[in-house]
This record gives C-alpha cells, sequence and structure tokens, in this order.
C-alpha cells in the first residue's frame, strides 16, 4: 500500500471527507454507503444492527432538510396542508382554492415530518396538523 503525503492537515481532512461523501450528497460517519437501506432487511449482519447503512437524516443531508422546509412554508394557518391539483398542470404549487385543508394531504405531509425527525426538532406544527385533521 502506498503512503499519501499531505501538504498540510486541511489537505487531508479534504480527502477524508471526501472520500465519505455519499452519491445523494450527504456524507456518512464511517464510509460512503455502498447499498440502499433495503438491504438491511435481508440481515447480512446480525451481530452488527444498522451497521450496513449509514440513513440519511436531517442533520446531514441537505435534500431532506429541503424538504422539509418546503413543507413547513406550505402549512396553511388552520395547521393542515391542501395542494390544488392545478400544481400538477403549471408544476408551481399552489394552494386549493380558498386555502382550505385537505386530510389526505395533511397526513401525507405529517408522515414525512415525523420520519425528517420534525417531532425532535418542533413539534408545534405536527400538533397544529394533529388538531386540524
Amino acid at each position: 500500500m502506498e503512503h499519501v503525503h499531505y501538504e498540510d492537515e486541511s489537505s487531508q481532512y479534504i480527502c477524508l471527507t471526501a472520500g465519505s461523501k455519499n452519491k445523494d450528497g450527504s456524507f456518512s460517519t464511517y464510509e460512503p454507503q455502498r447499498t440502499s437501506s433495503w438491504v438491511e432487511i435481508l440481515h447480512p449482519c446480525d451481530n452488527f444492527p444498522n451497521s450496513v447503512v449509514d440513513y440519511p437524516t436531517y442533520e446531514n443531508n441537505s435534500s431532506i432538510r429541503n424538504a422539509c422546509q418546503f413543507l413547513l412554508s406550505k402549512q396553511l394557518s388552520t395547521g393542515g396542508w391542501g395542494e390544488s391539483h392545478v400544481s400538477m398542470i403549471t408544476q408551481v404549487y399552489q394552494n386549493i382554492q380558498g386555502d382550505c385543508a385537505n386530510a389526505v394531504n395533511t397526513a401525507w405531509a405529517m408522515l414525512a415530518l415525523i420520519y425528517a425527525g420534525q417531532f425532535e426538532r418542533d413539534p408545534t406544527p405536527l400538533h397544529r396538523a394533529a388538531k386540524e385533521l
């Protein structure tokens, strides 16, 4: 194995950091993600649960943070969500006419936020949505 010489400490850090970057842009805590999370269902290593895949989280994945911020920015004053079918045509998010909440839209938004850890960060938007339902 060849020894690599680094000019300074920051060069070494950059190389180490770049080496742990996943394809989706997130960073792993140990090594780059090499497979999908579904592989864990197969239990390739029963002795070390959760050791096969390093899951992206709100803290280490900008896509998840952006998705949460988007959902929170679209929450209605009533606490729910209600996206109009017009959004599909225009490709721009539009609320249902009159800013009415829809139970299905609200439930999906809640599930996404809960899965992304919103309850641990600030449960208020989820409480408001639950009251709407």
